[in-house]
């Protein structure tokens, strides 16, 4: 899949968390919702319908099972639903302040 780069080396320390153990080793509910929030946004800006990013997510590839996907795929869907046309990109800021 063709995920949008962050721009800045600060989104990217966010998706790589530093646990001080491994029980803090899971990624934060709001860096999830950040990365859908792209994901989606992206693929609007470029035109593309929710089926063809649906497709993407189901391609084959080495990092998630089928059934990872689908579960991914729906969680895309639904994340595409409920997100107003009119939402602008997130402010790194905020995703930082609230985590």
């Amino acid at each position: 899949m063709n995920y949008p780069k962050p721009p800045t080396r600060d989104r990217t320390s966010l998706l790589s968390p530093k646990p001080s153990s491994p029980m803090d080793a899971a990624i934060s509910e709001n860096v999830l919702l950040y990365a859908l929030t792209v994901v989606v946004l992206s693929a609007r800006e470029k035109g593309q319908t929710l089926g063809e990013l649906q497709a993407e997510v189901l391609a084959d590839d080495m990092l998630l099972d089928i059934t990872q996907r689908r579960f991914l795929s729906e969680i895309v869907a639904k994340a595409w639903e409920r997100m107003p046309d009119s939402v602008q990109s997130p402010n790194i800021s905020d995703l930082e302040a609230a985590a």
